[in-house]
This record gives structure tokens, sequence and C-alpha cells, in this order.
């Protein structure tokens, strides 16, 4: 017995390494994922982001809820142009998932923007953990990690800095499809309830966030859990069928109470809209815009402007079919493959080309049935929401060449193909991306980002207001020549919103934007803050404005803003 005994705790040792060293990856990969969002985001805080128009909105949203007006939809939807009513974006589950860490770095005027790096960081984790879980053993399930942690970074580094940090609807719902694709893959790779939680939730984000992501993330998760099924039987599927309920009512409980309180509800205005939306894209068109987003330069923030243009569209064409044609070859030739074989790399190579030609066919659908306005067409935001089926379709077509170098070098050499199958380069990889993600936030240009032309002069006016007066408890926003809901009013507002200042409106604000309660008429204030880019406002004059702005995109504009006490 006694000799028996060292040998058992030495095969115990030895079947435990595997897993600790499987563990140590994950947190690895992890902690480097994170670090790039995080990154992002401190950097933007640094280099003095503030939150403008829609996101300035987005942080009085957020600033609700928990309390009486907590959100139950979702921004404003451009639909609204052709509906007689106001619509709306499907849920507020982005504005839910903000609240704690927005509190938790409300006291910087940069902390919207960092607490939606936690909040991406916090996906792309989830994701992570998701592929971790589907693994049939430990070597494998680290070697998948690390290949979804270059996934993430090759996403952080195509994308851009500013969809990072920036809280902006339709950026949200670009990272949530990301990390729904790569659940869905895990799920089907045998992935736990964890892989399922993360689907769903992934996956509701980016259908509340924007409507162009609705249909691809409602033909991720049907098609992912009928194939589930189909594969496991539902025997061995009711304990995930249960985390599916329980995570879809968590996720979509504000809309339908939305639905519930009010007539006839944001779900049914977007449901019953139809017709009244417009000439759609139509298939032809909605296949070459996705053409266009799939080429390189599509992939590339700063491509965008070029994919436009009708130059190179039939090399987006070509390649596009080539992709499409390569994950059908995948699936196709692996179809029979038998139980014990899904979890092998032929078998995750077909689930990754089963996801993605389900992403990519809901992404030309939704793409064709678009309504052609000037924000779809021009809109940069449209384009990038086009980004996780791109991004995906090159990841197919890597992963089918991976697998003709292994079927034509195993019987030659198998030392190369030990390198084609077995992820020994991935770290050095990582490592070389995370630099370059870490470095790169430092010499971003804010400007350069969406609205960042106004940040010098939201900052300079939220703390001349702020020092003027410092013991604001209400205020009354008006402006003369300016909406609203522009840069610079919208932005100030939220500054002040964040330091406990009870803000409300007077003016023609967009529908939909704000909730009643801070419409001026809800209540008097004590406060007036008056922006006007009037060279001689009769209003104003004899009083002195706590701060004039040059403005940074009309030469010559000229923006003042007073501070008036309310007359009791």
């Amino acid at each position: 017995m006694s000799d028996d005994a060292p040998h058992a705790v030495s095969d115990t040792t030895t079947e435990r390494l595997p897993a600790v060293a499987s563990s140590r990856t994950t947190a690895l990969c992890c902690t480097l994922v994170v670090a790039a969002f995080m990154c992002s985001g401190i950097a933007a805080a640094v280099g003095g982001w503030r939150p403008s128009w829609d996101t300035a909105f987005i942080q009085m949203r957020v600033l609700d809820v928990g309390g009486r007006h907590t959100p139950l939809v979702g921004m404003p939807s451009t639909v609204s142009d052709a509906l007689a009513t106001t619509a709306s974006h499907p849920g507020p589950l982005h504005f839910w998932l903000l609240a704690i860490p927005s509190a938790l770095f409300r006291w910087t005027p940069a902390g919207l923007a960092v607490a939606q790096a936690f909040v991406n960081a916090a996906l792309a984790v989830l994701s992570l953990l998701a592929v971790r879980s589907a693994g049939d053993h430990a070597r494998s399930g680290a070697a998948r990690v690390w290949l979804t942690a270059v996934v993430w970074l090759a996403v952080a580094t195509l994308v851009g800095d500013e969809m990072l940090h920036d809280p902006w609807n339709p950026h949200m719902a670009t990272i949530a499809l990301v990390a729904a694709t790569i659940s869905a893959i895990a799920v089907l790779l045998g992935g736990t309830r964890l892989a399922v939680v993360s689907l769903i939730l992934s996956a509701s984000v980016a259908a509340q966030a924007h409507l162009s992501a609705l249909i691809p993330a409602l033909a991720l998760v049907l098609a992912t859990l009928f194939m589930a099924t189909r594969r496991r039987g539902w025997r061995q599927v009711r304990t995930e069928a249960i985390a599916v309920g329980v995570t879809f009512v968590a996720c979509w409980s504000g809309p339908v109470l939305d639905q519930l309180i009010h007539r006839p509800g944001n779900l049914r205005t977007l449901l019953t809209a139809g017709d009244s939306l417009g000439e759609p894209f139509g298939f032809v068109t909605g296949f070459d815009r996705l053409a266009r987003a799939v080429t390189p330069l599509g992939l590339i923030r700063g491509g965008l402007p070029a994919v436009m243009t009708d130059a190179g569209l039939w090399i987006g064409r070509v390649v596009l079919l080539l992709f499409v044609g390569l994950a059908g070859v995948i699936v196709v030739t692996n179809r029979k493959r038998s139980a014990e074989a899904a979890a092998s790399n032929r078998g995750a190579s077909s689930t990754l080309a089963t996801i993605v030609l389900v992403l990519a066919t809901a992404t030309w659908l939704g793409q064709s049935i678009t309504p052609v306005t000037f924000g779809s067409v021009f809109g940069r935001h449209m384009w990038e929401l086009m980004w996780p089926a791109a991004i995906a379709l090159w990841a197919t077509a890597a992963a089918a060449l991976n697998e003709l170098l292994h079927r034509s070098t195993m019987r030659t050499s198998p030392r190369i193909t030990q390198l084609t199958t077995a992820p020994q380069l991935v770290p050095a990889v990582c490592g070389v991306v995370m630099a370059v993600l870490v470095l790169r936030p430092a010499i971003t240009d804010l400007s350069a980002q969406r609205d960042g032309r106004w940040f010098p002069a939201i900052a300079s006016t939220a703390e001349a207001v702020s020092t003027d007066v410092a013991d604001i408890a209400d205020i009354t926003v008006v402006s003369n020549g300016l909406a609203i809901e522009s840069e610079l009013v919208a932005g100030v507002a939220a500054d002040l919103a964040r330091s406990g200042v009870a803000v409300r409106f007077d003016g023609p604000v967009s529908a939909g934007l704000l909730h009643p309660a801070r419409l001026a008429a809800a209540a008097p204030a004590s406060w007036l803050l008056y922006f006007t880019n009037a060279a001689d406002d009769p209003l104003m004059a004899g009083t002195v404005p706590v701060s004039v702005i040059e403005s940074p995109v009309d030469p010559g504009v000229t923006i003042r803003v007073f501070l008036i006490e309310a007359q009791a």
C-alpha cells in the first residue's frame, strides 16, 4: 500500500498541472484584454474626454437609473423621422449596465468613458470564460482562450481607440455583437451555462442598443439554441434553458414594462412601423454594403470613407463570396462528424463557420431592410455595425487556411503540423498587440474623435459655471440660436448633472431624449443657464457672460453663456 501511495500522488499532481496552467493562461488572457479596454478609457479621461450631444443624454439617462425615472427604452432612433411618433432603440440595458461603474467613476468628468471601457471589458472577459468552459480538456481550453484573446486584441486594434471607451450606443452594440458571436461559438462547442448566459446577455445588449444589431443578435441566439438542442438533446440542455429564461427576463424586463405602462409602447411602435419607414436598401445594395465592409480597408476605421466610393467594390464582392464559400465548404465537409469530434479542431472550425454564416446572412438581411436615409447612407456607425460580421468572415478564412495547412502537412512533416495546430506563437503575438494597444491611447488625439473638438469648450464652460456659483441646486438650460442638444449645451448640462445639479431644459428638445421630469415645466429653477450665438442679444444687454466660446467647427461664430438667477 505504501509503495502505491507515492505513485497515486504523482499521477494526481501530473493531472492537475494542465488545469493549473490553463487557469493561469485564462487569467493572463483576461488581464490582457481588460488592460486594452481600460487603458483606452483612462487615456481618454487624462486627455480631457467629456460627454457631448448623444453621450451627454446617455450620461443623464444613466444618472436616472435606480430612481423614479429609470429609463425603460433606449436612445431615440432615426426611424422617428419617418414615423408620426417617437421611436426609440429597443431597450435600456446599456444604461443599466453603465449605472454601477459610472457611479464609481462619477468623481471625474470622463467617468462615463471609463465606465464604458469597464463594461466593454466585462463583456469580453465573459466571452473568454465562456470559451474556456467549452474546452474538452485543459490544454484545448487554454489554446482556445489564447485564440479568443487574439481575436479581441485584433478587434480592439482594428476598430480604433475611440470605440473602446466611447459610450455612444452604436459603439456599444458593435462590441456586444462581437461578444455574442464568440459566446455562440462557445455554446456550440459544449460551453456551460456561463456560455449561455454570456450569449443572451451580450446579444440583448447589442439588440437593445441599436436597431441595426437586432436581427444579427436575434439570429445568433435562435440559431445557437436550435443547434445546441439538436446536438445534445432536450434532456441535456434543459438546465441551460433555465439559464436562458432567467437571463432573458432580466435583460428584457425594461422594454416589457414600457410596453405594459405606455400606449402604444415602444416595441409595438417598432413592430408596426412597416412601410412607414420608407424605401429600404434592398438585397443587392445590402450585399454590396457588406462587401465594402469586408474589404481590408473596410475593417479599418480610417478606411471607411474610401469604401463608400465605387472603387474596389468588385474586390469586395469577390472577397465576400470567397469567404462565404470557404465557410460553406468547412460546414459541408465536417457535417457528419461524431459527437466526440465536435470538440476537436475540425469540429471547432465547423462551428465557427456555421455561426459566421448565420451572422453574415443576418447582417446582410439587416442592411437590406434598412431605410435609405442620410444617416444610414453616410453614417459611420452604420458601417461600424457590420464589423462583427466582417471580422468573423476573416477569422473563418484563417481557420480554413489553418485546416488546409494541417491536412497538407500532417503526412509529410509532423513538425510543421505541430506548428500549424498548436498556438506556440500566440502568446508572443498577444504581447506585441498588447504593447500597441497600451501605447496607442497615449498618442491618440481626442479632437479627431466624435465631437472631440468640443471637449475643451465643454470643460471650460462647465468649470466657469461651477466656479461662478458653487452652491447651485437646480438649473434650467435655455438657448437662443443653438439646438438644445448641441455638443456644447448638452455637454455642459451633463457635467452639471454629474456633479449633482438638478438640470432641466427649456427649449426645443428632440422628443425622447429626456424624461419629462427634466423639462422646465416640471418644476421651477433657481438659476438659468442661457446659451446664445447672437452677436448682440438684447435679452443679455449689460450682463457679463460667464464663458465666451469661439466655435471650433464654425469659424467666426461666438457662443456666449450667461448664468442668471431666476426671479422669485
